[in-house]
């Protein structure tokens, strides 16, 4: 995110669509894009999700949580309870990384939950 924050909007676009090319390859560019710099932004200096008055924060999490087709979501934003918290972004990327691990080990006769590979993947 740091380097990011070096970039051009063009090269973070080029590179983000460079990588989603990677995985999957039909992909088109966006018709607009916006890109923050929250990091750099001397009022700001980073960020992280809150509860607005009158809406329903959980609501909101539980839809950041789902998949879309091979893409995984996870931060702080998702994971419900510990919005905003280092412990809610920590653990919102083991619940990705376990749900990848599931689709992989379905689809990999080589990597199986309950296998050293998985295992090993698991404990990192």
């Amino acid at each position: 995110a740091r380097y990011m924050e070096t970039q051009t909007d063009e090269e973070v676009q080029s590179d983000m669509m460079a990588k989603l090319k990677a995985m999957f390859p039909s992909i088109t560019p966006p018709d607009r894009y916006i890109i923050t710099r929250w990091g750099s932004e001397e009022n700001v200096l980073g960020t992280y999700s809150f509860e607005i008055i009158g809406r329903e924060f959980s609501n909101d999490s539980r839809l950041l949580q789902k998949t879309v087709e091979n893409v995984w979501f996870a931060g702080e934003a998702t994971i419900g309870f510990w919005y905003g918290t280092v412990n809610g972004a920590f653990d919102s990327g083991r619940v990705a990384a376990a749900g990848m691990l599931e689709v992989l080990s379905a689809s990999s006769p080589v990597m199986t939950l309950g296998s050293p590979a998985a295992d090993e993947l698991q404990t990192r």
